[in-house]
């Protein structure tokens, strides 16, 4: 049987609203006819409440609803997803700066203040977006769950974007 089959029976058999049914496990009552209606499900907080309230032992309600189950599964698959996707900008930005060291290291190899500018730009918005999204997924305990290459691109890249701005500084300065 669904969870939305069994929330709802259940919630008829004990002769409740489903505004009361919201109001005594704190959330709305669209909440409640979207997991009556099979449009979505209910948080894992929430199903904990309405297991208490109608007398049903989480497990019936986990394993009778798979579809739960499922979606758990499916958002821990996106969260993978979400922290690999972060290493792309992380290595676009080391790639970057080794483009930045490279008149420096190769003397047939000119580039153009304006693309230095380009550059510098281009890393600062990745490096940006990247410390955003990092912090965003900390909510999680992404550090303590461990992507250890992101955060050590991370910690690379950075590290090599102040050395190129105390580089580029000393080398402006010294040419002076």
């Amino acid at each position: 049987m669904k969870i939305s089959t069994i929330i709802k029976q259940r919630r008829l058999d004990l002769n409740l609203t489903q505004e009361q049914v919201a109001e005594q496990i704190f959330v709305s009552t669209k909440s409640i006819s979207n997991w009556e209606n099979d449009k979505n499900f209910p948080d894992i907080e929430s199903l904990v409440r309405l297991a208490k309230l109608y007398d049903l032992s989480l497990d019936s309600l986990l394993l009778e609803g798979s579809d739960i189950v499922k979606d758990i599964k499916k958002k821990e698959k996106v969260y993978e997803l979400q922290k690999i996707n972060l290493i792309g900008p992380q290595l676009t930005n080391v790639f970057l700066m080794l483009m930045i060291f490279l008149p420096a290291i190769l003397k047939g190899f000119y580039m153009s203040d304006y693309m230095y500018g380009l550059l510098v730009l281009v890393i600062a918005s990745n490096a940006i977006t990247g410390f955003y999204f990092i912090n965003k997924l900390d909510k999680y305990n992404f550090r303590e769950n461990g992507n250890k290459t992101l955060i050590s691109i991370q910690i690379v890249g950075s590290i090599l974007f102040f050395v190129f701005l105390g580089f580029t500084t000393v080398k402006s300065v010294l040419l002076k």
